[in-house]
């Protein structure tokens, strides 16, 4: 028998437990354990064998016991099972916030729910994304999330990765606290449709000093090599555009983050995974 290092770990969506002690997944068996669960608690979104949460579906945490159980009572419902990664959050001065989260399915895109200080919804959910959606169907964007928020006073600013069937595009919009759209979808940029599932790290957006914005995403430098590039954009808060960087990397890039300094620099921390090998760049923008 196998040891419990060397099972695999599965979704529950896809396990079938039998009489004879096996695990079906895709038609193919595994041996476990005897001293089993009939099955994961329907809140965890992956589990190992014995079976143990390892991750939970959206709006629960695991327990030190390896259980699900509900983050708090102002996380968003589970809508079909859709709902894909913690949602984010931006707050507001007298204490009500925002939650956003991607959201899979039918009607797939970003979403925002806005809560008042005592964490009670304010209407409905409502989407940022226009009629372009993206099927999300992987496992890793349940870690990478493809948009971020940032609120500055009583308004808050999304950007997102949004692919279509053409080319994946990124965008920016303001909202006010109320949700009421305050701009139109800003393009910061137009990449290849298949660069959203080569790259494995979010969109980011920061506020400055000065309360201006700075957004930065990591794509394909062109159609034919498979360079990759730092697409970095400043926009002040009325939505004018300020600067554009495009930042070529020697390497693709495992994690990026980049951090406003002052108000004229930019400190880009890049961080590459080579065999065993791990670099760290720091530079200076401006």
């Amino acid at each position: 028998m196998k040891t419990e290092a060397q099972l695999p770990i599965y979704t529950n969506h896809s396990i079938k437990i039998t009489n004879h002690n096996q695990c079906h997944k895709n038609n193919t068996k595994y041996i476990i354990f005897t001293n089993i669960k009939d099955h994961c608690p329907a809140n965890c979104s992956q589990c190992s064998v014995p079976l143990e949460c390892q991750t939970c579906a959206f709006g629960y945490v695991v327990t030190s016991d390896k259980k699900c159980q509900q983050e708090n009572s102002s996380i968003l419902d589970q809508i079909k099972n859709t709902t894909v990664g913690t949602p984010l959050m931006a707050t507001f001065p007298d204490g009500s916030y925002i939650l956003m989260w991607y959201q899979n399915g039918d009607n797939a895109g970003v979403y925002f729910q806005l809560y008042s200080a005592d964490n009670v919804k304010v209407g409905d959910p409502m989407k940022v994304t226009g009629n372009a959606r993206r099927l999300l169907s992987q496992q890793s964007i349940i870690q990478n999330f493809y948009a971020d928020i940032i609120s500055i006073d009583y308004e808050f600013f999304v950007t997102w990765m949004d692919a279509s069937s053409a080319a994946t595009d990124v965008k920016l919009k303001k909202f006010s606290s109320d949700g009421t759209a305050q701009s139109q979808d800003i393009l910061l940029g137009t990449h290849q449709n298949k660069d959203l599932q080569d790259i494995k790290i979010p969109c980011q957006i920061k506020k400055t000093p000065n309360n201006s914005l700075l957004i930065a995403y990591m794509a394909k430098t062109d159609n034919v090599s498979n360079e990759f590039s730092m697409f970095i954009s400043s926009y002040d808060s009325l939505m004018n555009s300020l600067y554009c960087i495009n930042q070529k990397l020697l390497k693709e890039p495992s994690y990026f983050q980049v951090h406003p300094f002052q108000d004229v620099n930019i400190v880009l921390v890049i961080q590459t995974s080579m065999s065993l090998s791990l670099d760290i760049f720091i530079q200076i923008m401006n």
